[in-house]
C-alpha cells in the first residue's frame, strides 16, 4: 500500500541524487557502502565496517515533513565511529562529530571533497585503542536486546 506522503518523500529524497556520483566514487575508493534514505529519512549514509565502524551522514537540517520543498534546503554533514567492546559486547563506544551545516546542496557539493577528506582524517584518529580509552562507553542495545530490537 502506498503511503499518503510518498510523493512528498520522493521529492525530498531526489534532492540528494546530485550527490550520488561523488559519494559513489568516494565509497568505491575508500571501502564504504552507500546507503540511501535510511529509516525513511531523506539522506545519504556512507558506512565502512571494521574494528571501528565509520559512518558519514548527510541529512536535511530539519524535518522533511515540516519543511517547504525548494532548491535551497539546509543540509547537515556529520561523522560517527562505533566500536563494540570485544570483551563485553554490552558496551559500545561511540564518537560523533558534526562537520558542517550548509544552506544548500550546491554549497555542500562545493565543500564535499574537503569534508570527505576531513572525515577520513578523523577516522584515522578513531582507532580501537582511542575509542576504548577516550570515549565513554554506552549500552549496546543490540547486544542486550537482540539484533532485531
Amino acid at each position: 500500500m502506498r503511503r499518503p506522503d510518498q510523493d512528498r518523500f520522493d521529492a525530498f529524497a531526489r534532492y540528494f541524487d546530485a550527490l550520488d556520483p561523488s559519494l559513489t566514487a568516494f565509497a568505491e575508493k575508500h571501502g564504504f557502502a552507500l546507503e540511501k534514505n535510511v529509516n525513511r529519512a531523506p539522506s545519504r549514509i556512507l558506512r565502512r565496517q571494521g574494528g571501528v565502524e565509520h559512518v558519514i551522514g548527510i541529512s536535511l537540517d530539519g524535518d522533511w515533513q515540516a519543511m517547504a520543498l525548494n532548491d535551497d534546503l539546509p543540509l547537515a554533514f556529520g561523522i560517527c565511529g562505533h566500536h563494540e567492546d570485544p570483551v563485553d559486547r554490552r558496551r559500545l563506544f561511540r564518537a560523533v562529530r558534526e562537520l558542517a551545516v550548509v544552506r544548500s546542496r550546491e554549497v555542500l557539493i562545493e565543500r564535499l571533497p574537503s569534508l570527505l577528506k576531513e572525515s577520513l582524517s578523523q577516522f584515522e584518529m578513531w582507532t580501537e585503542t582511542y575509542m576504548r580509552t577516550n570515549v565513554p562507553a554506552i549500552e549496546n542495545w543490540r547486544a542486550i536486546y537482540g539484533e532485531d530490537m
